[in-house]
């Protein structure tokens, strides 16, 4: 597995790079933000580990910086802010896992493998429904002659629904998904992926697709035909008297 090690501090740097290549890992380590984004754009690989304490730049710029450039690989997040919403601004900005310092190098190890059999596992076959074509292996979504690059956990979020399609998708089946063996966020991460999913599905693709929420239960996925959500966007507004 090819890991691009995201660290700016040489103590901590150091000492886990030593720890992931004696467990097998294939690390390259970078030691600015301009490194590891040059990497990333010459390099295929399978994670990212990022330092959110950062010395050049913050590390969430790096991580929206990584998702304005498509660059699309599974992001690990190491910090030692244990807010939730230092948590939730990651997952907002595309993150996968989050782990807050000190941590067991087991621990980490076994993270770093789970999201390597969800990333494994999206060689599964394509999805297609209502006109729109769920690409696993460029994690996008085609539909009406434009693209959507999604990050691997937005493409989870999205399979799940769109297999469900709709149907009630529970909050409980959501997070079973995103983060099943790993320690689970505060559940209001639901509403952060559905809130950022939501606004670049609407971007791209207008009233043709919508997730609908039914708060405290879970989320509906509703596709309308290319001619409804033309229609709908174009209705006169209605007077009320």
């Amino acid at each position: 597995m090819k890991i691009v090690y995201v660290e700016g501090e040489a103590p901590d740097r150091s000492t886990l790079v030593k720890l992931l290549r004696d467990d097998g890992f294939n690390v390259h380590v970078a030691k600015t933000a301009k490194t590891g984004l040059d990497l990333l754009s010459c390099h295929k690989t399978d994670l990212v580990i990022l330092s959110i304490n950062f010395p050049e730049t913050d590390g969430f710029q790096f991580l929206e910086q990584m998702r304005l450039l498509q660059i699309t690989t599974p992001v690990l997040v190491l910090s030692e802010n244990r807010e939730v919403s230092a948590k939730i601004r990651s997952f907002e900005l595309g993150a996968d896992d989050f782990v807050t310092k000190p941590f067991e190098f087991e621990e980490l190890s076994a993270r770093i493998l789970a999201i390597g059999r969800r990333v494994r596992s999206q060689a599964k076959p394509s999805i297609r429904a209502g006109g729109f074509l769920l690409d696993r292996e460029i994690r996008s979504v085609l539909a009406h002659g434009s693209r959507l690059e999604l990050t691997p956990t937005e493409y989870e979020f999205l399979e799940l629904l769109f297999r469900h399609r709709g149907s009630l998708v529970s909050r409980e089946m959501i997070l079973n998904r995103l983060y099943a063996g790993k320690e689970v966020p505060k559940e209001k991460i639901i509403d952060a992926y559905t809130h950022r999913l939501r606004r670049k599905l609407k971007k791209t693709f207008g009233m043709s697709i919508r997730l609908e929420t039914v708060w405290g239960r879970g989320i509906v996925l509703e596709l309308a035909s290319r001619q409804d959500s033309i229609s709908r966007g174009q209705r006169s507004p209605q007077k009320v008297s």
